[in-house]
This record gives C-alpha cells, structure tokens and sequence, in this order.
C-alpha cells in the first residue's frame, strides 16, 4: 500500500518511492479514483515484470475525525490487493503477503492519533486476513516509537494471535521467545532461508573456496 489523497498530489512520498508511478497507472483507474468512485488503485509492473505491484491508497480528503474512517480505505485496498497477489508467485509462502504502512501519518491527518491508527490497524490486519485468507503486515518503516506502541498494544488488547497453536505449542512459543530475549538461542536455518536473504548457495561457496 501507498497512501496519497484523490488528487495524486506530486511531491507525495508515493513519487519518491514510485518516481514513474504517473506512468504506470491506468487512465480509467485514475479517472474513478480522482472522482473518489474507488480508494484504491494498483500501480501495474512495467512491461509485465513480476515485481511488487503498490496499490495506491486514498486518505480521506476532508480531514480524519477518528481513525476508523481508515477502515474503508484499508479494505478497498485489501480488495484491490488480493487478486493481484493471489496471481503470483509467493515463493514457498503458503499464502499471500500484503503490507500496510501506519496509514494517516505524517500530513494524511493522523498525525496526532497514531495510538488509535495502530490500534485500529491491528484489528482490521486481524479481520480481513482471516476474511480474505492472506497475511497482512503492517509496515512503520524506522519508526521506533510506533513500532514499541504496536508491540505493546498487540500484546495487550487481549486477542489470539495464534489460534492455530495448542497449549503445549504455545508455552513451547513462549519458552523459546524467552530464551531467544535472554541472548540464549541460536538457530540453525537451512539454506533454502540464506539464499532467499541473499547470501550465497552450495554452488557459490564451491567457487568461492580457494583453491589448494
């Protein structure tokens, strides 16, 4: 997601971060979404790329009275988004992955209400995840004290964030989640999770070993 008004206003940080994103979109999607029709609009790969396709996301253009008037925009862009994604290559991800910034913030109108954005951001990942059968993570690039709120109040609004778990797998979650707190995990991962971090496969350490 990338958030801007119905204006497409030039010098967002949409432009920054999508500097041909003028291009890329498709008139009739502009058109509807510059008439407020729909709140979101996807920014199609050049030339059929599998790349990440941002879906732009519009704030409401008359001010934010609370942050649930996020919660259509949100789910105009799930909606937008799940297609999309549903079409691609996910990888060995059993499913779908979409990303959600700290929507409102900065000069998007919540600026001031960034406890309620993220809490409201957390219940509705929760809902249209489970509707929609995709994971949903929310994105607060360097945002140190947003992201220390988002922890605490995932924590602490009393959900199950893992209904799928046992008690026994759980408290196994829990032992671990300490251990790996104290400074006393160490994992093990295969090269299947190097390699998509970019680090190099068995045939690149072959070549990069010297010779005797």
């Amino acid at each position: 997601m990338q958030t801007t008004d119905k204006r497409l206003r030039t010098g967002g940080l949409w432009m920054v971060d999508i500097p041909d994103a003028p291009d890329r979109l498709d008139p009739n999607d502009r058109a509807a979404f510059e008439a407020e029709e729909v709140f979101a609009i996807p920014v199609w790969p050049r030339d059929g790329r599998s790349e990440p396709v941002p879906v732009l996301t519009a704030v409401p253009f008359y001010g934010v009275r609370t942050a649930d008037d996020f919660r259509p925009r949100i789910r105009a862009f799930v909606e937008t988004a799940v297609p999309i994604a549903q079409e691609r290559d996910t990888g060995n991800r059993p499913r779908a992955l979409l990303g959600i910034p700290p929507i409102g913030f900065g000069r998007g109108g919540a600026n001031l209400r960034k406890g309620d954005v993220i809490r409201m951001l957390l219940d509705e990942a929760r809902t249209l995840a489970a509707e929609f059968g995709v994971d949903i993570a929310i994105a607060l690039r360097d945002d140190a004290k947003a992201y220390a709120l988002a922890q605490h109040l995932r924590k602490t609004q009393g959900v199950d964030a893992w209904p799928e778990l046992n008690s026994a797998e759980m408290e196994h979650a829990r032992r671990l989640g300490t251990l790996a707190l104290s400074g006393r995990l160490v994992p093990f991962m295969g090269a299947g999770v190097s390699v998509s971090a970019g680090a190099p496969s068995w045939p690149d350490h072959a070549q990069l070993r010297p010779a005797l």
